[in-house]
């Protein structure tokens, strides 16, 4: 037989907080020690599972007692029960004893994997040896200070087999046909089928018209149609051939315009629902990024599918982003239902119905990344001295943190000040940082890369800024939390090229670990290492010269970063693939 430690399997960690959430407290009172000190009986439990299983298969053993150390016991703190012993019986007679030193369960809980490899009877027997309250770590004030947790045990019995458990599948296969929302739960791997938009309000979902600065690479689990053929239509605005002949051209059609005035921008994809916001006449669509958006109709929801219009909304404004965070608490465990937010977390909606939820205010400016939870964090650089004598800070601000948590059930209501100092994981000093940094792009628990000086800067569209051509120094800063955070991983001070060229900051990949910057007038494109700093490849060969124009009245390349390579695309039509590591064109 062999013992492993692995990750709770999702049935156990029903079981834990099932039988956690009955723990008796009622012996625990809550005023300061007493005389004389209590002598507190505690109730042993033990658990395997499955039962009966295969020779060579795995159990898990769950064992616990009927209480928690102590009313005040943690996450955060160390107050717990010690030295659980389990004793294994094989049918053979053989004893295998184990002991857990630490019981790191805030609800007194303990787990094991436990793999047979007899056929038979085993006896698994749980003894908790009692443990005086100040014998290790404790609450000082406690009114349990002196008091003594009785010993306690349980016994039970596990079955096994020489016939083997059916290995239960982890997924149904991926469907061949059209399906529907929502998928049923046992159908996790459908995720791999079933991903979301989140808006060009995401870190990562960036719309064609975004400043280079704001591309980083694309969201890794965007999937598109491998089909072409229209599932449903639904006009935006009138369309087609005038009728009449009292104009000047004859068979005149209705404005088009998408050039300059972007009619459908920025749709939000959640749970197989499309999200937009109808425009007005000709006038751009709102948070379509070009010129100055006008009046908006109302916020649609849409069966992504079908096409049934699911929910219309006048009191809902244009859409930024869509929000789903999945929330990993001792008390919960999955994804919370969908949020729809205005730009810079002002407005929340419900998804399923577009009812409003709350406002958000002060939430701080900064480069943004997506957390592993769905959580959006943004890197947020200050200086809490003066321009002569400064005093640089870097700041990771957490969206989930606008919550406010009692009992780890978050609940946000009305107006939440997205700017206190509660909304934040951490602050750290940039001891090393004598000039003002700017932020070009972060990935989480990786690096931060940024810039000090003004980048060279010669023209803005279609004419003359104030020229600045001076060397500026790019940065990589630490974010990994294995290391020193805020670190200066290392610095590069770049000379601005000849020739009066604007240098554009621009995406990066942390995979092939290299981020790149465009030089405007000449449409090229420069790589740097990630890791080091340094150049390693360009200035590329310059693009058509009809790119200059850009992509809806933008003067200046851009690119977007999949796969190790870098797309580029604008007004002349071509689209250009980089290979990421050596800058190489390879079609």
């Amino acid at each position: 037989m062999r013992f492993s430690k692995t990750k709770i399997s999702t049935i156990t960690l029903i079981i834990l907080l099932a039988t956690s959430i009955t723990a008796s407290t009622m012996l625990i009172p809550s005023t300061s020690a007493h005389t004389p000190s209590w002598d507190i009986p505690t109730f042993a439990y033990i658990e395997a599972s499955p039962n009966p299983v295969g020779v060579g298969q795995q159990a898990t053993v769950v064992f616990w007692l009927d209480k928690t150390f102590d009313p005040s016991t943690a996450l955060t703190n160390d107050w717990r029960f010690h030295n659980y012993i389990l004793t294994i019986t094989a049918p053979d007679g053989t004893v295998t004893k184990q002991t857990f030193d630490y019981v790191a369960d805030s609800t007194s809980s303990q787990y094991t994997i436990f793999v047979p490899d007899q056929v038979g009877t085993y006896s698994l027997n749980f003894t908790f040896p009692g443990q005086e309250y100040n014998q290790y770590g404790h609450n000082p004030n406690s009114a349990l200070v002196n008091d003594t947790y009785l010993p306690s045990s349980a016994s039970t019995t596990l079955t096994v087999t020489s016939e083997q458990l059916e290995t239960p599948i982890s997924s149904y296969p991926l469907p061949t046909e059209y399906w529907t929302r929502p998928i049923y739960g046992e159908n996790n791997y459908w995720w791999t089928i079933s991903s979301n938009w989140l808006g060009n309000g995401a870190p990562g979902y960036a719309g064609f018209d975004a400043p280079l600065a704001n591309q980083a690479v694309y969201p890794g689990d965007a999937v598109g149609p491998l089909t072409s053929h229209i599932m449903w239509t639904e006009p935006l605005q009138s369309g087609g051939v005038t009728g009449g002949n009292n104009f000047e051209i004859q068979g005149d059609t209705y404005f088009e315009g998408s050039a300059y005035n972007q009619r459908f921008a920025n749709p939000i994809v959640l749970n197989g629902r499309l999200y937009y916001t109808e425009p007005i006449s000709f006038i751009n669509a709102p948070n379509s990024g070009f010129f100055n958006p006008g009046p908006y109709g109302p916020t649609d929801c849409v069966d992504l599918r079908t096409g049934e219009l699911i929910w219309s909304r006048s009191d809902v404004p244009p859409l930024s982003f869509g929000y789903i965070y999945s929330l990993q608490t001792p008390n919960q465990h999955g994804v919370y239902p969908a949020i729809l937010f205005t730009a810079n977390f002002a407005k929340a909606f419900d998804a399923d119905t577009g009812d409003p939820l709350f406002e958000v205010t002060n939430v701080p400016s900064g480069t943004a990344v997506m957390g592993p939870q769905g959580e959006i964090l943004r890197y947020v650089i200050s200086n809490a001295g003066t321009s002569n004598d400064p005093h640089y800070y870097l700041a990771q601000w957490n969206s989930s943190k606008l919550w406010s948590y009692t009992g780890n059930w978050p609940v946000a209501t009305g107006t939440i000040d997205g700017g206190s100092s509660e909304r934040y994981d951490w602050n750290v000093s940039l001891s090393w940082a004598n000039r003002a940094l700017t932020p070009s792009v972060a990935f989480y628990n990786d690096m931060l890369i940024c810039y000090s000086g003004s980048l060279p800067s010669y023209s803005a569209f279609m004419g003359m800024v104030s020229s600045s051509q001076s060397p500026y120094t790019y940065y990589g800063v630490n974010l990994d939390t294995h290391g020193q955070l805020g670190s200066m991983l290392w610095q590069n001070t770049v000379q601005a090229p000849a020739g009066n060229v604007t240098v554009l900051a621009g995406g990066a990949d942390p995979t092939a670990r290299v981020f790149v910057e465009a030089y405007k007038e000449k449409m090229q494109w420069v790589g740097y290492s990630m890791d080091t700093g340094k150049q390693i490849w360009g200035p590329t060969e310059s693009q058509t010269a009809f790119d200059y124009y850009g992509n809806t009245g933008i003067a200046y390349v851009q690119g977007a970063l999949a796969y190790g390579k870098m797309y580029s695309s604008q007004f002349g039509g071509i689209l250009y693939c980089y290979d990421l590591a050596t800058g190489h064109l390879d079609w």
